[in-house]
């Protein structure tokens, strides 16, 4: 397939819908409409399993950047190893504005020089 493996990533994750019509969970977005709250996404961020080496020592220092519009969140670092335990949970705010892909990447972090990305995919 022309692609190159970065080893495995293991990530469970939950939906739960929220059914409420309170004000606090609509609110206007200008000309755009309204934005609403359709529900609450959990993604828990468990492994890697022999992550390819990014440094001249034979490992990575591993981290996983999620995405969903414009709601980011990062896993801790985990230096020097090819198979990083996070077990870090994160919950996204799923909006009637979302969209419906959760970008899920995979990077080296390099302490004062941009971080390097191994891979990514999505949810």
């Amino acid at each position: 397939d022309g692609q190159d493996n970065v080893g495995t990533l293991t990530l469970s994750y939950l939906v739960e819908v929220v059914h409420t019509s309170s004000a606090h969970d609509i609110k206007s977005i200008g000309t755009k409409g309204q934005e609403r709250l359709l529900g609450i996404i959990q993604i828990t961020v468990i492994e890697g399993i022999d992550l390819p080496p990014m440094n001249s020592d034979g490992t990575c220092d591993p981290f996983i950047r999620l995405q969903l519009s414009d709601q980011q969140f990062e896993t801790k670092v985990i230096p020097s190893t090819l198979n990083p335990k996070w077990r870090e949970s994160f919950e996204f705010r799923y909006l009637s504005t979302s969209g419906n892909i959760i970008q899920a990447s995979l990077w080296d972090s390099e302490v004062g020089l941009s971080d390097n990305i191994i891979g990514d995919t999505e949810i």
